[in-house]
């Protein structure tokens, strides 16, 4: 009897460790890949829904060229969504009043609801994000300060 009272007890000695280990393996590669995306350019909590989904918590990087979205969570340091920096348009901001959009970005103050259309040659595409309002104002300053797209005065 007391065998297997002992095996029992290694038995989930072994699962708890397992899971202990698989727990922590999760959180250093959360960490290496969040210091992957913030490499380069800068990055801010925001929720995204495109194509009318329900809203994704994630961050936002802006770049030199490209607006990038990531999954909160994952494994891959690859964004799910890119935009092309020039074909972005802000369609409307306002406060993000829906609940959903709310909770999507806990914890955040006065979030801001902003919408956007792109028109990148290949096709054309609508997204919403809600942003903190410093980080509204960064991504209003960082498409504003976007070089001019005329080709015309190219050298």
């Amino acid at each position: 009897m007391g065998d297997a009272v002992d095996e029992v007890l290694l038995t989930s000695e072994i699962v708890l460790g397992t899971l202990i280990l698989l727990l922590a393996a999760f959180l250093v590669i959360t960490l290496i890949r969040r210091r992957l995306i913030a490499g380069t350019g800068v990055v801010t909590l925001c929720a995204l829904r495109a194509r009318d989904t329900r809203w994704r918590s994630g961050l936002l990087k802006m770049t030199a060229e490209h607006l990038q979205w990531y999954p909160l969570f994952g494994v891959t340091p690859r964004p799910r969504h890119v935009w092309e920096r020039a074909d972005i348009e802000v369609e409307g901001s306002g406060t993000a009043e829906s609940a959903d959009a709310r909770s999507a970005v806990v914890g955040m103050v006065a979030p801001v609801q902003v919408s956007f259309s792109t028109d990148g040659g290949r096709r054309a595409s609508r997204f919403q994000l809600v942003l903190s309002s410093g980080a509204y104002t960064a991504l209003r300053a960082w498409l504003e300060a976007a070089p001019p797209t005329d080709r015309r005065f190219e050298v």
